[in-house]
C-alpha cells in the first residue's frame, strides 16, 4: 500500500472521515515524500490533520512545536481517546514526569511529542532531544515566527536550533493566516530546503461577512442576538475596560452574557471559558486573548466592536465562526473613531523619540542625576505618576519604560531594587547549562551560580537586581531573557522586582542625542503596523465584495464572481448621493486612472488632476493625461472625497494590497463615457541599469542565499535588482516594498544593500549625469524663470521644498537654462563652489559639515546643484 493510500486508512479508520478536506491531502502527500512544506489553511479546515496522520504513518515520533498550552493539552487529550499515544511537556509537569515522557519516546512508545517553543531555548532539553528518534518536525501557527506576521513571538526564532543537536528531518509549518511576505519569512527562518508551499481555502462559502457603521453597538448587538439562529455569539472589544462595559450593559439588557480577558484571575478565565464552550454562557465579550486553539464549532457570529490591527488577526478571529460548516455571519461593528483607537496602540507600541527623550529625562531629573553622572537610588516612580507630570497617556510611558528597559538604560524594581530566586535543580546541573548556553545568557547563569554559593535546593532568598547588573555587566534585557528562559525549563524561580514602583537608571545619563535607542527599526514597523491598519480601515469602507477583498489580500485566487452575502453584496447598502460638483471632479479622477491603468493610488491621482508636479508625476510623466490639472481649483480634501465616493458608487476600486492602487470598474466606464487613451509609462525612465552594479547586487544576493541555506531567487528576483541598480537608493529608508523586493528582504539584508551601492559608487567617475530634457523638466524651468525665490517656486509647482529641490536638480542636470540667481543666495553658492573646487566628488553631507547645519537641506542641494553644473561646463571648456 502507498503512503498516502495508508493516509487515506488512517483518515477514515482512525478519525471517522470518509474524504479529506481541500489541501490536507496534497500537504499530506508532501510530508510524506519528504519535502519541506508550508501550508496555509483556513481556521477550522483540520490543519491538525496535515501533521497527526502523518505521524501515524511515518515510522517514528513527530516533535509538533505550539504556541498554546491548552491547545496541546485538547489535542493530546483527544487523540488519546483514540487510541493514539501523544504526550505534552509544559511546566506544569514535575522532572521526573519530563523525563519519563523523554524515555517513553525514546523507545518509540510516543507517537506524538508536542513541546512550546520556549522549551527549545534550553541546550539541555535539545540535547534530550536528540537521543528521540524524529520522523518529522511541525510547526504550528507559523506565522509566529514572522516579524511581519500578526503575533509575532521571538521563542520561535530557537525551532532551527532543534537541528544543531540531531540530523535534519522534514519541516511542515502550518499556518490560517499568512500574506505572501510572511510565507517568504517562514521558509527562510525555519531553514526549509525546496519547499513545497500549499495555500488552499481561504474562502469559507459558510461565512457571510458584514460590516455595520453604528455608534450604539450594544444595542445593534442586542437586536443581533435576539434574532432566530445568531447564538451562540463570539464578541470582540479592543480592550479589557471595553470588554468590561460592553459585557454590563449587555447584562443589563437581559441577555446571558459573560465576560474574558486577560485581567481576571486564571480560575476565572478557565471557568468562563468552560460554561462558553459547554453553552451555558451564549455571548461572551472578549479581548483577542481568547481564541487560539479553542475547539468550539457552533458559533454563530463572531462581532467585533473595534477595528483589529490587522486583516489577518481579524480573519482569524472571525473564522471562529461557523466551523461547523453551517452558515454563520462576522460582522464588524463601526464608526469614524474606531480607528483612533487602534493608532493609539500603535502610538504606544512605538513611540517618537521626543516622548522617549522626555521620560528618560523626567527619570533623569527625579534621580538628580546630570549628563555622565550615574544614579545612587531608584527612582520612586510608576507609569501612572510619570503619566500625570508629563500630561503623557500611560500606555504611551509603558510603552517607553519597556523601550528604556530592552535598551539597558532602566530597570523596574522595588524602592530597594530586590529580586527573590530560588534554585530548583542542583549547581552541577545549572553549570552544564551554563556551559552550552549563548555568551549573553552564560554570562547571566555565571552571576548566579556564583550568588547562589552553597545555598541548598528550594531555599529563597532576596538580591540585588542592580547590583547583580552592574557586577556581571549584562543589560537588564538580557538578564530578563535568561531568567524567563531559566524559568520555562524549571531550574529557577524567580520573582521578578516589579512592584514598589522603584525605576533604577542603569549607567551614566546620556544626552538626548545619544540614547542608544535603534529609531530606524521603531520607525520601520510602526510604518509597516500603520500600512497593516490601513488594510483593515479599507476593509471596512470597501465597496467591493467583502469576501472578494480578504482573498485578494492573501493572493487566493480561487474566488469566481461576489460571494452574494456579504454587506457590499447586499442590495440594501445602496452608496450614498454625490453633489454635481463631485461628480465633475469623479469624471476626471476616472479618466486620469484609466489612463494610467490603474498603476497608481490615491494621492498620485491626486495629484495629477490637481496639477501638482510631485516626484512620482515628474519621474512617470504623469502630466500627459488628459485630466492633468483639471481640478486645480479644488482643493485636495475635496478631490480626495470625490475619489472615495467614486470608490463607494464602484465606479474606482481600490486594491487589497498594503500599497494599493486604484483602477476603474465597468460602471465607471458607463459613467465617464468616452476615456482617452492609456499613455505610456515608462517604468524606468529609458535608464539602464549599471551592469556592474548588477553584477555586484547578484554578487550579494549569492552570498547571503548561501549564508542563509536558501536559493537565490527566494530573496529577491533579477527585475528588483535591477531596479535597486537603477534607482540607487543611498539609505536603507530609500528602499521601496514591492519594487526593491519585499519587506522582509529590505528590512534583513538593506543595511548590506545599501552598502553595496556606496562601494559602487565610490569606485564611479563621477559626472554631472546626462537627463534627456521632457516637456515636465522644461516646465519646471519655465517656472522657476516666473519666480522670485526658491519659496515661490515651490509654490507654482504645488511642492513641498525638498521635492521641488530634487526636480529643479533635474532640469540642472538635464542641461537646461536654469537662472541659480533668484534660488540660491551668492554667499551661499560661493562657500560651496570654492569647497567643491578641492573636493570634486564630495556628497551633500559633506557640503553640510562644511557650512553648518544651519542651512536647510534643499537649499543646499539646490546650491551644490549649481556648483557641479559650473564645475563641469568649466572643465569641458578647458
Amino acid at each position: 500500500m502507498s503512503s498516502i493510500a495508508t493516509a487515506r486508512t488512517v483518515l477514515h479508520d482512525i478519525f471517522g472521515f470518509t474524504s479529506f478536506r481541500g489541501g490536507q491531502e496534497e500537504v499530506i502527500a508532501a510530508v510524506l515524500a519528504g519535502r519541506d512544506t508550508v501550508a496555509v489553511m483556513p481556521t477550522g479546515q483540520g490543519k491538525s490533520l496535515c501533521y497527526q496522520i502523518p505521524a501515524l504513518v511515518l515510522p517514528h515520533c513527530t516533535l509538533v512545536i505550539s504556541p498554546l498550552l491548552a491547545l496541546m493539552k485538547d489535542q493530546t487529550e483527544r487523540l488519546r481517546q483514540r487510541g493514539i499515544t501523544a504526550e505534552a511537556l509544559h511546566s506544569g509537569l514535575s522532572q521526573g514526569e519530563v523525563n519519563d515522557i523523554i524515555h517513553r519516546a525514546y523507545r518509540g512508545d510516543v507517537k506524538l511529542l508536542y513541546v512550546a517553543p520556549e522549551r527549545l531555548e534550553g541546550t539541555t532539553f535539545r540535547r534530550l532531544l536528540r537521543s528521540i528518534p524524529l520522523s518529522l518536525v511541525a510547526v504550528d501557527e507559523a506565522h509566529c515566527i514572522s516579524e511581519w506576521g500578526h503575533d509575532f513571538r521571538p521563542a520561535y526564532m530557537t525551532i532551527p536550533a532543534v537541528f544543531e543537536e540531531r540530523a535534519r528531518v522534514p519541516v511542515v509549518a502550518l499556518t490560517a493566516t499568512a500574506t505572501p511576505d510572511v510565507r517568504e519569512d517562514i521558509v527562510v527562518r525555519l531553514s526549509m530546503t525546496s519547499p513545497v508551499e500549499i495555500v488552499r481555502g481561504f474562502d469559507r462559502p459558510n461565512l457571510a461577512f458584514r460590516v455595520e457603521r453604528t455608534a450604539y453597538k450594544a444595542e445593534f448587538i442586542t437586536r443581533l442576538a435576539r434574532t432566530d439562529g445568531q447564538l451562540p455569539m463570539l464578541v470582540y472589544a479592543g480592550s479589557r475596560k471595553r470588554v468590561d462595559l460592553l459585557a454590563h450593559e449587555l447584562k443589563r439588557r437581559g441577555l446571558n452574557v459573560d465576560a474574558y480577558h486577560a485581567g481576571r484571575e486564571t480560575g476565572e478565565r478557565s471557568a468562563v471559558q468552560d460554561r462558553f464552550l459547554s453553552g451555558t454562557t451564549q455571548i461572551l465579550v472578549a479581548t483577542n486573548a481568547f481564541g487560539m486553539g479553542i475547539d468550539k464549532a457552533d458559533i454563530r457570529n463572531v462581532v467585533h466592536t473595534d477595528l483589529t490591527l490587522t486583516l489577518e488577526a481579524y480573519y482569524q478571529e472571525a473564522g471562529r465562526a461557523g466551523r461547523d460548516g453551517v452558515p454563520a455571519t462576522c460582522t464588524m461593528l463601526v464608526q469614524r473613531e474606531d480607528r483612533r483607537l487602534m493608532e493609539f496602540f500603535l502610538d504606544a507600541t512605538y513611540p517618537e523619540y521626543d516622548r522617549i527623550v522626555a521620560v528618560y529625562g523626567y527619570l533623569c531629573e527625579r534621580a538628580g542625576v546630570r549628563i555622565g553622572e550615574v544614579a545612587s537610588h531608584p527612582v520612586l516612580a510608576e507609569a501612572g505618576s510619570i503619566s500625570s507630570d508629563l500630561h503623557m497617556p500611560v500606555a504611551v510611558v509603558n510603552g517607553i519604560l519597556g523601550i528604556l528597559e530592552r535598551h539597558g538604560l532602566m530597570l523596574h524594581t522595588t524602592a530597594s531594587g530586590a529580586g527573590r530566586l530560588m534554585l530548583r535543580t542542583t549547581r552541577e546541573r545549572l553549570a552544564e547549562e551554563m556551559r552550552s548556553a549563548p555568551p549573553e545568557k552564560r554570562t547571566v547563569m555565571e552571576g548566579l551560580i556564583r550568588l547562589i554559593g552553597g545555598r541548598s535546593i528550594d531555599e529563597a532568598f532576596d538580591f540585588s537586581v542592580t547590583e547583580f547588573l552592574r557586577r556581571t555587566g549584562v543589560t537588564a534585557h538580557e538578564f530578563g531573557t535568561t531568567m524567563r528562559s531559566l524559568q520555562m525549563r524549571k531550574l529557577v524561580v524567580y520573582t521578578a522586582p516589579m512592584t514598589g514602583g522603584g525605576i533604577t537608571l542603569l549607567g551614566e545619563r546620556m544626552a538626548a542625542t545619544a540614547l542608544p535607542i535603534d529609531m530606524e527599526t521603531i520607525h520601520r514597523r510602526r510604518n509597516h503596523a500603520y500600512r497593516k491598519l490601513d488594510v483593515v480601515a479599507r476593509y471596512a469602507e470597501t465597496p467591493m465584495c467583502k469576501r472578494n477583498f480578504i482573498l485578494a489580500y492573501f493572493r487566493d485566487g480561487e474566488a469566481q464572481g461576489t460571494c452574494g452575502r456579504c454587506s457590499s453584496c447586499l442590495p440594501s447598502h445602496a452608496a450614498p448621493s454625490m453633489n454635481e460638483r463631485l461628480q465633475a471632479i469623479s469624471m476626471q479622477l476616472i479618466s486620469a486612472a484609466y489612463q494610467v491603468q490603474g498603476r497608481f493610488g490615491r494621492q498620485v491621482l491626486a495629484d495629477i488632476v490637481t496639477g501638482a508636479l510631485t516626484e512620482k508625476v515628474v519621474s512617470y510623466r504623469l502630466d500627459r493625461c488628459a485630466a492633468w490639472a483639471t481640478c486645480r481649483e479644488h482643493s485636495r480634501q475635496e478631490v480626495l472625497e470625490a475619489l472615495d465616493g467614486a470608490i463607494e458608487r464602484r465606479w474606482l476600486q481600490q486594491t487589497a494590497d498594503m500599497y494599493p492602487t486604484i483602477g476603474v470598474l465597468p460602471d465607471g466606464r458607463r459613467a465617464a463615457g468616452t476615456l482617452p487613451s492609456p499613455i505610456h509609462i515608462e517604468w524606468q525612465q529609458s535608464k539602464e541599469a549599471p551592469v556592474e552594479l548588477v553584477r555586484r547586487l547578484r554578487e550579494l544576493r549569492t552570498r547571503i542565499a548561501g549564508r542563509e541555506g536558501v536559493p537565490d531567487r527566494s530573496l529577491a528576483g533579477l527585475r528588483e535588482l535591477e531596479r535597486i541598480a537603477i534607482d540607487q537608493p543611498m539609505e536603507i529608508a530609500r528602499l521601496v516594498g514591492g519594487r526593491h523586493g519585499s519587506e522582509v528582504f529590505i528590512s534583513r539584508y538593506g543595511a548590506e544593500i545599501v552598502r553595496t551601492i556606496h562601494e559602487f559608487q565610490a569606485v564611479e567617475t563621477r559626472a554631472v549625469p546626462k537627463i534627456r530634457p521632457d516637456d515636465t523638466l522644461v516646465r519646471i524651468a519655465e517656472a522657476v524663470e516666473k519666480s522670485r525665490s526658491f519659496e515661490d517656486a515651490a509654490r507654482s509647482m504645488r511642492m513641498t521644498l525638498p521635492t521641488a529641490a530634487a526636480q529643479i536638480q533635474r532640469a540642472i542636470e538635464a542641461g537646461l537654462d536654469v537662472d541659480r540667481r533668484s534660488l540660491v543666495p551668492d554667499d551661499l553658492y560661493d562657500d560651496v563652489l570654492d569647497y567643491m573646487r578641492h573636493h570634486r566628488y564630495a556628497k551633500l553631507r559633506h557640503v553640510r559639515e562644511r557650512v553648518g547645519a544651519d542651512v536647510d537641506l534643499p537649499l543646499l542641494r539646490l546650491a551644490l546643484s549649481f556648483a557641479r553644473r559650473d564645475l563641469y561646463n568649466d572643465v569641458e571648456r578647458g
